[in-house]
């Protein structure tokens, strides 16, 4: 099964899940598309263009036999709790990259 997270930047914005032809997907909370949109305009990406060629993708892959819909909510509860309102002022305040402390606290 693979396990995609979509970021613009370094913050995260949605969990999908494949296996096989079947997809499962949800969004992160409002906050993190408000942090998204914040850090965007703060870097200068407000053209639809430039703010498209910031999303990015990473996928791993993940070995569970759990409902898929349980496992991406799992996942977008993680990443909830990873990431305080501090965190994310701090990616804005950054345009989106995160800082290297941010950055390792992430990869945990």
């Amino acid at each position: 099964m693979k396990q995609i997270t979509i970021y613009w930047r370094d913050i995260p914005s949605q969990i999908i899940l494949k296996k096989g032809r079947n997809k499962t997907k949800e969004l992160l909370s409002p906050r993190f598309q408000k942090a998204i949109d914040r850090a965007a305009m703060r870097a200068g990406k407000g053209g639809s263009q430039a703010y498209i060629e910031e999303w990015r993708r990473e996928t791993i892959e993940i070995d569970s036999t759990a409902d898929p819909c349980v496992v991406v909510t799992e996942e977008v509860l993680a990443i909830e709790s990873r990431y305080s309102d501090s965190d994310l002022e701090a990616l804005i305040r950054n345009r989106g990259v995160a800082p290297s402390a941010l950055s390792a606290k992430r990869n945990t």
